[in-house]
């Protein structure tokens, strides 16, 4: 079985102390795995936003575990976790967050940068990235000359340069229209198709649902339920398939059938009655054969006076 890309195991966090203390977490456990794109939906409140946060090495939990990319959060140092943000989570958020005095290339390439890549080779899978989003015409555009729809993009942009095996969106389709939402789902939903990378939505957006290969359920910090609606499309698919399949075998029978019976209507409409009925059968009272007068010859009946005399 292929190991979970992000895993996290009785998760518990804690926030504030004293009367202020809030338990956001209370023994959360699942995993992502590779290839997927999981939806965390629930109510305002319900732990959302904090468990984001400790799946992406932000905040560390108050007790339980979390794996990212194969690497344990136990015991690590706020360096250690910086490290496995910048090696292994991509973070993309509803407000963007791009510096508006950088381009959309260097605000890609920033996130290569903190990582000591080299600037030739952070410039070409800068600009690499942004051609996989679609916006390889706008290397050289600042934030206020992109649309909402193109800033979430290289964002998107900016989370995928480093590989980053975990892709995380807090709300990225919240602040966008219909159009510009779907979109930004369509690509997330194809940057979780590379086997080596997952996505993690966090939203309350009901348009993100038909994405989902699965969606996992939050309330009041616990995880409540889960649906997987791509294996009920696919059940689904699989169900109209059949009864496609039965309609056309029956509507195959149903012309066979007719013309069948038109053959057969056909044979009997064209065979000969009475050649076919009994020999009793074949003469009718009102057609019985003359009787037959037998003929004396002419010679014979002068011969027969001729005695009489």
């Amino acid at each position: 079985m292929t190991a979970p890309v992000l895993e996290a195991t009785d998760v518990v966090k804690v926030l504030g102390s004293g009367a202020g203390e809030v338990h956001a977490l209370k023994g959360v456990s699942l995993s992502l795995a590779p290839g997927e794109l999981m939806l965390l939906m629930g109510p305002s409140g319900s732990g959302k936003t904090t468990l984001l946060s400790v799946l992406g090495c932000i905040l560390t939990p108050t007790a339980g575990t979390v794996r990212v990319g194969g690497h344990s959060t136990a015991g690590a140092s706020p360096e250690d976790l910086a490290k496995l943000r910048r090696d292994h989570v991509g973070f993309v958020f509803q407000s963007y967050h791009l510096f508006p005095t950088l381009t959309a290339l260097d605000n890609v390439r920033l996130a290569l940068d903190v990582r000591g890549e080299p600037a030739a080779s952070a410039i070409a899978k800068a600009k690499g990235a942004l051609a996989t989003v679609g916006l390889a015409h706008k290397v050289r555009a600042y934030p206020r000359e992109l649309s909402g729809g193109e800033q979430q993009r290289v964002a998107i942009a900016r989370a995928i340069v480093g590989n980053a095996r975990v892709i995380l969106a807090d709300e990225p389709t919240a602040a966008l229209d219909g159009e510009n939402g779907h979109a930004i789902m369509e690509l997330l939903t194809r940057i979780a198709k590379d086997p080596s990378r997952s996505v993690l939505v966090v939203t309350h957006d009901p348009r993100t649902v038909p994405f989902a290969d699965r969606i996992v359920h939050i309330e009041d910090g616990r995880i409540v339920g889960e649906t997987r609606p791509a294996t009920e499309r696919a059940a689904e698919e699989r169900s109209k398939e059949a009864i496609a399949q039965d309609e056309r075998a029956r509507a195959e029978r149903g012309k066979i059938e007719p013309a069948a019976e038109e053959h057969i209507s056909t044979e009997l409409a064209s065979a000969d009655p009475i050649a076919e009925a009994p020999a009793e059968d074949v003469h009718p009272a009102d057609e019985r054969p003359a009787e037959v007068i037998p003929v004396v010859p002419v010679n014979t009946r002068r011969k027969r006076k001729q005695m009489q005399r």
